[in-house]
């Protein structure tokens, strides 16, 4: 992908034509996308010994490992391990069973703890807004503002701050006192302005917030 249009033929790399149309094949029980002509390219790249011929390699602390040999070999020491290929199950409930991962939770949590943030199992943010937040390292906080009469809610007030911080901001209508009367809008009325950061960010926002005057009342 990070390639130019059209892919040109080059020694180690696929061309445009040698890629697409894409085909699916069978893989361990699932249907997955390979270049169109896959043996074309491995015989240019690699030439007519990748069929038959298995190269292992790694990066130790000593350099470059690379062990050559059959394919015949290798299965026969692959299978002497003890390992067995991996096949597609009927259904991810079948599948998390398998791997005693019978739950969501159980392996949502896993895949955060051994993956972090390249998981592909994404977090729930239905119901579970703290949880979220705490995997964020963010929190959230509500102050009272005051909005006078003809404000540009935008300009006037989150503009200014979104240049001083980084927060991500929400202004939420505040319930109307019982007393208060604001007919034509002629009066200051009070809001509810919603932030959320990382405490870096907080600061800027309370410096920001006393140098314009802003906040009446924080939770």
């Amino acid at each position: 992908f990070l390639r130019e249009d059209p892919c040109q033929e080059q020694s180690e790399f696929p061309s445009q034509a040698e890629v697409f149309p894409l085909q699916r094949v069978d893989f361990a029980g699932l249907l997955l996308p390979v270049p169109a002509q896959a043996t074309h390219f491995l015989d240019r790249c690699y030439g007519g010994s990748w069929y038959n011929d298995v190269v292992v390699w790694g990066h130790t602390s000593r350099g470059r490992v690379n062990l050559r040999g059959s394919l015949a070999k290798y299965d026969e020491a692959v299978h002497g391990a003890g390992y067995i290929a991996p096949h597609a199950q009927d259904s991810a409930e079948v599948a998390l069973k398998s791997v005693s991962l019978q739950s969501a939770g159980e392996l949502r949590d896993h895949l955060w703890q051994t993956l972090g943030w390249a998981s592909p199992y994404l977090l729930e943010c239905e119901g579970a807004a703290d949880e979220v937040m705490e995997a964020l390292e963010l929190s959230c906080r509500e102050v009272a503002v005051l909005l006078e009469p003809g404000l540009d809610v935008e300009a006037d007030l989150l503009a200014p701050l979104r240049a001083r911080c980084s927060c991500f901001f929400e202004l939420l209508p505040s319930p109307p006192s019982p007393t208060s009367s604001n007919e034509g809008g002629s009066n200051p009325c009070t809001c509810l302005l919603r932030a959320v950061g990382d405490d870096e960010d907080f600061e800027a926002f309370d410096a920001a917030c006393s140098d314009l005057n802003l906040i009446i009342e924080s939770d």
